[in-house]
C-alpha cells in the first residue's frame, strides 16, 4: 500500500492540551520512570497476515467520501457524572448507508484528560466509508476510578444498542475502539461479559474490538498506574484485560506505532497471544514510522495508514459465519543433557521442541543450583512454545561471577551453535540470566574482552544492572577488579534490546539500579524496557512460570517476538 506523505491535523488549543496529557500520562505500563517519553520498543516479527503480527508500511489507501451527518452531544447516561457532558457522545452517520455497522470510539488521555472533541477526522473518516462512528466522553480521574469509566463505556454502548433503530444504524453490528487509556477501556469492556449484560448488550452484538496503542495489563507497579488504579492487587487484576480472556471473546485488532511509548507493544503482543491461545481471532499491526498519537490524528488525511486496516477488519468481522478458530503451536519439550562433548566441556543442557522446529533460541548462563533450577523451569515451558533454550553451567556464583565468565559463556554458546546447527535457528541467540547469571548475560558481547558474541536481545531477571546491585550480588567480583562492567555501562541506545525484570520484593539495590537504568533507556529510538512484577521476587515469579496467574511467561514470549 502506498500513498503520499503524512499530513498534520489542525486542532484547537484545548484539544492539543488533551493530546499532550495523553502522551505524558498514558501508562508506560511497567516502566518506573517519568512520563512523557517515547521510544522504540522492539522490532515487530512478521507472522501470518491473517492471524498474528504483520508490519504495515508507510502509506495507506484513500476511501470513498460520502456525506456525513454529525449529531452532537447526545446524552447516553444521566445522574452519574459530576458534569453531564462527561456522559455525552457525538454520532457520525453516513447519509447514504442503510443500517450501517457502528464503531464506538473511546479517547485516550491517561484516564485523566481528553474528550470527544477533536476526533472529527476519525469520525468523518469512518462515516464517509460507510461505518457509523460514536465518539464518547467518560468520567475522568480523580473524580472517577477506571472501573467507573468502564461502566460509562458500557452505558454508552448500551444506549447505542437500544437506540440503534432510532438513530439509523445496526445495533447488532457493533465494534468498540479506543486509543491509549481508551484502548484499555475498550478491551476491558469487550472482554467483560458481565458488564455487557448489565448494559443490555448481547455479546453476539459486539463483533470486534480495535485497540490502538492500548494499556492492556495494569497489574505491575508503576507510579502512574498506582496513582490511577491504587495499590490493591485484586482491583488491578480486575482492571487488566489480560485476565478476562475466554473463548467467547470477540475478535481483536491491535495497532501500535513503531516509535510508540514503552511497553505498549509488549502488552499488545501479550494480549494477542492470550487471545490466540483461546482460539479467538486476533491480529497485531505495527505502523512503521508512527509514534503514539500521530497515526490516530492522521486518520482520513493524506498518508493515513490506519483507516484501511480498520475498515478491512470491520468488514471482515461483519459476516454471519463464525471466524475460524486459531490453534497456536504447542509442542512437547525434550531435554538433551550435556550436549557439549569433551573432558573439559562444561555442562550445557538443551531444551528443544519435540517437533524439532524452533522459532528462536535463548542461551542462559547459570551460576549455582538455584539459578539452574529456575532456568530449567523456564526452558521447559519455552520449549513447549517453540523456543530452543540452552542452559549453560557457569559454576557457582562466586566463580561464575568472575571477570572471565562472560568470555567463557560466549565461547560455549558459539561452540554450541557450531556443533548443533540442525537443532538451533541460524540467527543470533537471545541471552537471559537470573541474578549472577544475569550479570553475565548483561555484559557478554559488549566488547571482545567480554566475549565476541552477537545477541538479538538481553533478558535480565532480578539481575544486577548497576554498580550497587553488582557489588551486592557479586562482592568477590567487585573486590577483585578495579572496574567491573555492568548493564548500566554496557547498554547503548542502538544496541540490542534489553528487558530488565525485577520483583517488588527483590532487594532495594536491585530495584533501584533497575529503575535508574530504566530512566536512561528512555532515549529516543531505544528498544528496551524496565519491568517490575508485584508482590513477588524474581525467583518466585520464575517458579510460577506456566501456572495460573503467571506474569513472567507472557512477557518473555512477547520480548522474543512470539
Amino acid at each position: 500500500m502506498t500513498v503520499a506523505a503524512t499530513g498534520k491535523d489542525s486542532l484547537p488549543a484545548r484539544t492539543w492540551r488533551g493530546k499532550v496529557v495523553a502522551l505524558s500520562c498514558a501508562t508506560m505500563v511497567f516502566l518506573r520512570t517519568r512520563p512523557g517519553a517515547i521510544l522504540t520498543w522492539l522490532a515487530c516479527a512478521t507472522l501470518a497476515p491473517a492471524q498474528g503480527l504483520v508490519t504495515v508500511p508507510r502509506g495507506g489507501l484513500p476511501v470513498a467520501v460520502e456525506t456525513v451527518e454529525l449529531r452532537e452531544d447526545l446524552q447516553y447516561a444521566e445522574g452519574y457524572a459530576r458534569e453531564a457532558r462527561r456522559n455525552r457522545l457525538d454520532l457520525y452517520m453516513p447519509k447514504r448507508a442503510s443500517k450501517p455497522p457502528l464503531v464506538m470510539f473511546i479517547h485516550g488521555g491517561g484516564w485523566s484528560a481528553g474528550s470527544k472533541d477533536g476526533y472529527g477526522s476519525l469520525g468523518n473518516s469512518l462515516a464517509s466509508a460507510g461505518v457509523a462512528c460514536a465518539v464518547i466522553n467518560t468520567q475522568l480521574h480523580p473524580f472517577a476510578t477506571p472501573s467507573v469509566m468502564a461502566d460509562d463505556c458500557a452505558r454508552a454502548l448500551g444506549w447505542l444498542h437500544a437506540h440503534a433503530a432510532e438513530q439509523g444504524f445496526d445495533g447488532d453490528r457493533l465494534l468498540v475502539m479506543g486509543h491509549s487509556s481508551g484502548g484499555h477501556l475498550a478491551s476491558w469492556l469487550a472482554l467483560d461479559e458481565v458488564r455487557l449484560q448489565a448494559a443490555g448488550v448481547p455479546r453476539a452484538a459486539l463483533r470486534g474490538a480495535i485497540v490502538m496503542s492500548g494499556v492492556l495489563d495494569v497489574r505491575p507497579r508503576h507510579a502512574v498506574l498506582d496513582r490511577i488504579f491504587g495499590t490493591d492487587p485484586a482491583v488491578r487484576a480486575a482492571a487488566s484485560p489480560m485476565v478476562h480472556v475466554d473463548r467467547d471473546a470477540p475478535p481483536f485488532l491491535f495497532l501500535w506505532g513503531q516509535n510508540d511509548m514503552p511497553g505498549l507493544e509488549l502488552t499488545a503482543r501479550m494480549l494477542l497471544r492470550n487471545l490466540l491461545e483461546h482460539a479467538v481471532p486476533a491480529i497485531g499491526l505495527e505502523l512503521q514510522g508512527a509514534n503514539h498519537v500521530d497515526y490516530v490524528l492522521q486518520m482520513g488525511r493524506k498518508g493515513d495508514r490506519c483507516l484501511p486496516q480498520i475498515l478491512a477488519f470491520v468488514r471482515e468481522r461483519l459476516g454471519d459465519a463464525a471466524p475460524p478458530a486459531v490453534a497456536l503451536r504447542k509442542a512437547e519439550a525434550r531435554c538433551v543433557p550435556n550436549v557439549l562433548k569433551g573432558p573439559a566441556a562444561p555442562r550445557v543442557d538443551l531444551w528443544l521442541p519435540s517437533d524439532g522446529v524452533a522459532a528462536c533460541w535463548l542461551a542462559m548462563p547459570c551460576c549455582g543450583d538455584a539459578e539452574n533450577q529456575a532456568a530449567r523451569l523456564l526452558g521447559e515451558v519455552l520449549a513447549q512454545r517453540g523456543v530452543a533454550v540452552a542452559i549453560v553451567d557457569c559454576g557457582q556464583a562466586d566463580t561464575g561471577g568472575s571477570v572471565e565468565a562472560p568470555a567463557r559463556f560466549a565461547a560455549m554458546v558459539q561452540r554450541l551453535a557450531k556443533e548443533r546447527p540442525s537443532e538451533l535457528p541460524e540467527q543470533a541467540p537471545f541471552v537471559a540470566g537470573l541474578r549472577a547469571g544475569g550479570w553475565i548475560a548483561s555484559v557478554v558481547g559488549a566488547s571482545p574482552e567480554l566475549g565476541a558474541l552477537r545477541v538479538r536481545g538481553r533478558l535480565l531477571l532480578g539481575a544486577p544492572s548497576g554498580p550497587a546491585s553488582t557489588a551486592e550480588l557479586l562482592p568477590n567480583l567487585v573486590s577483585g577488579a578495579a572496574k567491573v562492567p555492568d548493564a548500566s555501562g554496557v547498554w547503548t541506545r542502538t544496541g540490542s534490546p534489553v528487558l530488565v525484570v525485577t520483583g517488588e520484593r527483590d532487594t532495594a539495590r536491585i530495584r533501584r539500579d533497575a529503575q535508574v537504568l530504566g530512566v536512561r533507556m528512555l532515549a529516543p529510538g531505544a528498544a528496551s524496557l524496565g519491568v517490575e512484577l508485584p508482590e513477588c521476587d524474581t525467583v518466585t515469579a520464575l517458579q510460577r512460570v506456566g501456572q495460573a496467574g503467571d506474569e513472567m511467561l507472557p512477557m518473555v514470549l512477547a520480548f522474543l517476538g512470539l
